[in-house]
């Protein structure tokens, strides 16, 4: 039961750090008023593809305090653990 919480937490976090690199990469594109995937191929094509990760993880943040208040600890530890492979993934992508 423990463990099914965890990935449950996990996919939400996972699934809110996608959410979230969609809305900053959409934020960007109108800001520079541009297309959204030359946005996305300029940040990968100067290897910066890091700091759209590293943006989109702020989204679990609401997630994570969401779980904490409703007293659902697992949960936010899966988002927690979410955060950690957004972290890590950006650092592989940035030192790589």
């Amino acid at each position: 039961m423990i463990k099914k919480e965890v990935f449950t937490g996990l996919f939400i976090g996972l699934l809110a750090n996608s959410f979230g690199v969609l809305i900053v990469t959409s934020i960007i594109s109108l800001i520079k008023n541009a297309h959204f995937m030359w946005i996305l191929n300029l940040y990968y094509s100067n290897e910066n593809l890091w700091m759209l990760i590293c943006l989109g993880a702020t989204f679990n943040l609401i997630f994570f305090y969401y779980f904490l208040q409703k007293k659902k600890f697992y949960r936010a530890r899966g988002v927690l653990l979410a955060t950690f492979v957004a972290a890590i993934t950006s650092y592989i992508i940035y030192f790589v």
